[in-house]
């Protein structure tokens, strides 16, 4: 039902609101004064377009833009939309078309529909039946009554009868719900020869399966056996394998220590022969016999004699150097003897040669005074020279025999010094020689000792073993040893079985159980769905059957639902056409299951589209008003101009059954003729201002 119509520069009208009342709502105006716009606009809200018109050409001509708002309340389910369309023209005159549907009740806009034309698919009315039943264009009223395929598919889709078809066809198509059962029904029966064949193996699988099982139980008894036996031998014998280890712990010490022991020795005897280039024989006897303590004893004999010797060595080299330094004082004495000797010679040589007539004389100055000598002087002086030289010679053979006695002291002194060096060496080397022995012998002693106190713990731990095994007393190390050895290997040999037999249990769980166990379930479920298929097949049967009953159904109740439409339908339009059309002269007015139209008249039966122009208007406004009155899907019906064709009797008839017309929902009813006032239950006046925009005014 049409609650409100806005219109802004929308044709004729520039902004015009309707208010729509239930009922019948008449609209009277001049030709011209934009009743048909108003129509064109309820056409362009619900459709998207305007039959015979062109898009732009309903832009009003002082206008860009042109909006229609409409708000209608749909039948199904009550709730109230608004259809927003907006025309936009530009320079070249091509118009822009916009669209959206609002749902007033929650004011969320609907998914926008696309195309726009299909606003009245989104409300649920099909645009078909809205042109050929809903609104009848203005002189169009006997086009109702023609036969033609495009109205019948249209009475089909109004009287739901394309629904049934269409639901008919739908069950019956390629991937439709019946061939998707077949489909299923087929494959279940191809499954099921498989099935039955894998089932059929299910006893003769259960069979090795016991089988399997038997033999993986008798070896999980072995291992359990295996693994008791370990446990007693590991819980029984664990001391006796501590105690052993314990034993062999010491015979390995033994061992080192007895390797200690032989190679210290031998590095005693070498160091010792090393002693014997050092010290004296009997010495070094003696050494070799001492212990690790005697030999510190002596070391600190040695390391006193060689501080002595140090001592002394020093001593020696103070002697050394002041003979040294005696030899030299006594040799610098005799270079300066010599000197004045070589001096005075020359003197005697040139006096000499002077006298000898061979020289200058010399210039010699007296010894006494100073005074250069004459010649009567030098004479006595050579006598005193002789003397000198004589004297000289004298005192140098007596510092060379000095000297050579220091000389002589010197080289006993260098001696003594070597022979200390080389004894202070000797010691230093059998001190070094000396502490590595007393190392050598400290640890040959601790082996020893170690070892002494090993082969004791060696007997203790051998005798504990010989108790812990129980063994004869008289049996030797040896034997207890090999014994408890024996019993090591027997409890390894336990465990490598029991990890053996745990593998060997894995593998065949592996290899033989799962397998099988897989092949039992196999066959299982193959027998279970077995059993689920023949319901489900038997079911599929059913709703096929069922289905196909339901799909023909649907095929043999078109004719009926369209004849008991149909037969509704003509009752109701007689009633009308009876009140609309007074007297005897249509006695009878038939509407088919071909959905064609008959009318009895003068006692012959004739197609309607025979009668004349006023009485088919007649006729088929008694058709739409009966149409309207059966489906509740028409809430409202558009009449535009229906008193064409109509006389002034015909149009006091018409507003008389229109007045007390109260089935139908709505009415939208445009003419010229103001009788109809008469029938309205809202009245609109339309005329037309000198700007040439229409105006329009509610009458009370």
């Amino acid at each position: 039902m049409i609650r409100r119509l806005e219109l802004h520069n929308f044709a004729t009208h520039q902004d015009t609101e309707v208010e729509f009342g239930s009922g019948k709502n008449v609209f009277i105006g001049p030709t011209g004064s934009g009743k048909t716009n108003l129509l064109q606009a309820l056409d362009f809200a619900f459709t998207g377009e305007v039959p015979q018109a062109n898009l732009a050409e309903l832009v009003a001509d002082d206008a860009d833009t042109a909006e229609v708002i409409l708000d209608y309340v749909e039948p199904r389910t009550g709730q109230n939309y608004r259809i927003h369309r907006t025309l936009t023209r530009d320079a070249d005159g091509k118009v822009v078309h916009e669209c959206s549907l609002t749902n007033l009740d929650n004011n969320e806009t609907v998914k926008k529909p696309a195309p726009v034309q299909r606003t009245l698919e989104t409300l649920g009315v099909d645009s078909s039946v809205f042109r050929h039943v809903v609104h009848i264009a203005q002189g169009s009223f006997s086009q109702v009554l023609e036969e033609t395929q495009e109205r019948k598919n249209t009475m089909d889709r109004l009287l739901q009868i394309s629904q049934l078809e269409g639901a008919y066809q739908e069950m019956g198509r390629q991937g439709g719900p019946i061939n998707q059962l077949e489909l299923r029904k087929h494959r279940n029966l191809e499954k099921i020869s498989g099935l039955q064949m894998l089932a059929a193996t299910l006893d003769s699988e259960k069979v090795i399966l016991e089988r399997i099982v038997e033999e993986r139980e008798r070896k999980q008894s072995m291992l359990e056996e295996s693994k008791k036996e370990r446990d007693r031998l590991e819980k029984t014998s664990e001391k006796n394998l501590e105690t052993l280890s314990s034993l062999q712990n010491i015979e390995e010490k033994i061992m080192f220590a007895k390797s200690t022991l032989a190679a210290s020795s031998d590095q005693v005897r070498t160091l010792v022969s090393k002693l014997y280039s050092l010290l004296p024989q009997e010495t070094c006897k003696d050494i070799e016999k001492q212990t690790f303590t005697e030999m510190a004893s002596y070391l600190d004999t040695l390391k006193s004699n060689l501080n002595n010797l140090q001592k002394e060595h020093s001593h020696l080299n103070d002697a050394h150097r002041n003979a040294l330094q005696k030899a030299a004082e006594i040799q610098s004495q005799i270079s300066l003897l010599e000197e004045d000797k070589r001096k005075t010679s020359n003197h005697l040589v040139e006096i000499q040669n002077y006298l000898g007539g061979k020289g200058e004389e010399p210039q010699i100055e007296c010894d006494k005074c100073g005074s250069i000598l004459t010649k009567e002087q030098w004479s006595g002086h050579i006598k005193e020279r002789n003397e000198t030289l004589q004297n000289l010679d004298s005192a140098i053979l007596e510092l060379l025999d000095k000297y050579e006695e220091h000389k002589a002291l010197v080289n006993s002194r260098q001696k003594s010094i070597e022979e200390v060096n080389s004894s202070t060496k000797k010691y230093e080397n059998a001190i070094l020689l000396v502490e590595q022995l007393i190392t050598q012998r400290q640890g040959l002693e601790q082996s020893f000792v170690s070892k002494k106190q090993f082969e004791v713990e060696k007997v203790k731990l051998a005798n504990e073993l010989r108790i812990l095994l129980q063994s004869e007393p008289t049996a030797t190390d040896k034997e207890v040893v090999d014994q408890a050895h024996n019993l090591r290997h027997r409890i390894e040999a336990l465990r490598k079985q029991v990890g053996d037999l745990e593998n060997e249990l894995q593998r065949y769980d592996k290899n033989h159980l799962e397998p099988q166990k897989k092949r039992v379930a196999d066959a299982e479920e193959a027998s279970n769905q077995l059993k689920r298929l023949d319901p489900e097949i038997q079911l599929d049967e059913k709703k096929i059957s069922l289905l196909q009953t339901i799909r023909a159904a649907l095929r043999e109740i078109q004719p009926i639902v369209r004849k008991n439409f149909t037969t509704r339908i003509s009752k109701s339009a007689n009633d009308y056409l009876s009140k609309l059309y007074g007297g005897s002269e249509i006695e009878n007015f038939e509407f088919n299951e071909d959905y064609e139209f008959f009318v009895t008249r003068a006692g012959y039966r004739r197609h309607a589209n025979r009668l004349s122009g006023g009485q088919q208007v007649l006729a088929s406004m008694a058709f739409l008003l009966a149409l309207s009155e059966v489906l509740s899907q028409l809430d409202f019906l558009i009449l535009d101009e229906p008193t064409t064709h109509l006389d002034t009797n015909r149009r006091i008839e018409l507003v008389a059954v229109l007045e007390n017309l109260r089935r139908v929902p709505q009415l939208i009813i445009v003419d010229h003729h103001p009788e109809l006032f008469d029938a309205a239950d809202t009245c609109f006046q339309i005329s037309l201002s000198p700007q040439g925009h229409s105006q329009l005014c509610q009458q009370s």
